[in-house]
């Protein structure tokens, strides 16, 4: 199996950490962290790029939700569902004990979604068992956690932006501001 690299602020932004960080942790651990670098098409410094494998558990989980993410058809799934507008204090306030009870079973059906184990079918089996369902119902579940993650990128890219357009135009009006000064 061929091995994917991807960039090392990829890799920052999988793992949850800033772009340094992760730089830092290649520099001061290059046995740990499988790498290479490509020659930039406009010259300059090497691109290193950090191989998937090397990520840990919760970078190798966000990389293969954006994969799957990026294989969905962008028809699929136009309507919200009706926790993306709601009112998330609100929700837990008035349904505390139901709330907590999903964030639980969304974290163990997300632990089966990562599960890559022998015999998978066998690990549904016992999971649904353990939660008191059917596996129909356990893959039911799975279905609404992936659609829930692809909202949640989906409204995460809409913040993120926006936050950069705003960020754009802020700075091209400091500098028109500043060209004004001098």
């Amino acid at each position: 199996m061929q091995e994917t690299y991807i960039t090392l602020e990829e890799a920052a932004r999988f793992e949850g950490v800033e772009y340094e960080a992760i730089k830092k942790r290649v520099q001061r651990n290059p046995t740990r962290y499988k790498t290479r670098t490509e020659a930039r098409e406009g010259g300059g410094k090497e691109l290193v790029l950090l191989s998937t494998a090397s990520l840990s558990q919760k970078g190798r989980r966000a990389y293969r939700a954006q994969i799957r993410a990026m294989a969905e058809p962008e028809e699929a799934g136009k309507t919200a569902p009706w926790y993306v507008e709601a009112d998330l204090n609100s929700y837990i306030e008035q349904h505390k004990r139901a709330y907590y009870e999903a964030v639980e079973l969304a974290r163990r059906v997300q632990d089966f979604l990562d599960y890559t184990g022998p015999d998978r079918t066998g690990y549904a089996e016992r999971l649904a068992v353990g939660l008191g369902v059917s596996p129909q119902t356990l893959y039911r579940y799975t279905q609404s956690v992936q659609e829930a993650g692809v909202w949640a990128r989906r409204l995460e890219a809409e913040n993120t932006g926006a936050a950069e357009q705003r960020n754009t135009a802020s700075d091209r009006h400091g500098a028109a501001s500043a060209q004004k000064r001098i």
